[in-house]
């Protein structure tokens, strides 16, 4: 059974350097200060830096009684734990949005439902092993720069991340129907 929780996984990336494992972010040694700074900041860039298929939702959002001050017609609130927002649709269609703060501004009528698609901030027992081993090498890889001081290992250790999660965005990306190629324009193209 792979890590299921953030200490765990913190644990596996302070084997791979050969350091003592950390019990709490709280510990009072190098190795878990230096995982408690990073941790959150590693974990959620690698889950807004590719649309991960395990790690999307879909929300209706809720409009906001004030509306902006110009170009758009309404204001939703973004959910709290939506890191990246990938497309808001209304009726299953994508349509132009802007983002200010934490509010969606679009042109949508008061009468319809409102959908944002983004990444969300998963639970560590929700990670397939292909995405927790890459974090494992990315938290590693920090710790060798930042506690050890072994810069060279740090270097390989982030090669080992970045081919993880390649690989990891390539078996993610099998995890949903494959799209099917336009032919029309193709063919119009052609013609």
């Amino acid at each position: 059974m792979g890590a299921t929780t953030d200490i765990a996984i913190a644990q596996k990336a302070c084997a791979l350097i050969g350091m003592q494992p950390i019990t709490s972010f709280n510990d009072n040694t190098s190795e878990a200060i230096v995982l408690n700074a990073i941790y959150d900041e590693i974990v959620e860039s690698e889950l807004s830096g590719y649309p991960w298929r395990f790690a999307m939702a879909q929300r209706t959002l809720n409009r906001l009684t004030a509306t902006p001050a110009s170009k758009w017609d309404a204001a939703y609130q973004i959910p709290s734990d939506i890191l990246m927002i990938r497309a808001v649709t209304v009726n299953d269609q994508n349509i132009s949005y802007d983002r200010f703060d934490d509010n969606i501004y679009c042109n949508a009528g008061i009468n319809e439902s409102v959908v944002l698609d983004g990444t969300y901030r998963v639970k560590e027992i929700d990670w397939p092993a292909f995405f927790r081993l890459g974090i494992e090498y990315r938290l590693s890889s920090a710790l060798a720069s930042g506690v050890s001081m072994q810069s060279d290992l740090a270097q390989l250790l982030d090669e080992k991340a970045e081919l993880q999660l390649r690989k990891a965005r390539n078996i993610d990306a099998s995890s949903q129907t494959t799209r099917k190629l336009n032919q029309n324009r193709l063919v119009n193209v052609r013609l």
